[in-house]
């Protein structure tokens, strides 16, 4: 198959707007009624830079 990058980056472009604009009219909620959601953003892997830094050791 010999499709452009350029076709391929619009066609990505689009999707990612449909996702977009479809959860954000169908926001996915978290907890319910009466009830607390706490995130702890520690727990979320960052990129190393450089091979440098410690993973975490912990799953989410």
């Amino acid at each position: 198959m010999n499709i452009r990058k350029k076709s391929i980056n619009k066609i990505i472009d689009l999707l990612r707007n449909q996702c977009f604009k479809y959860e954000t009219k169908n926001p996915i909620r978290l907890g319910g009624d009466g009830m607390i959601v706490q995130i702890d953003k520690s727990l979320f892997r960052h990129k190393q830079k450089y091979h440098h830094g410690r993973q975490s050791s912990r799953e989410i």
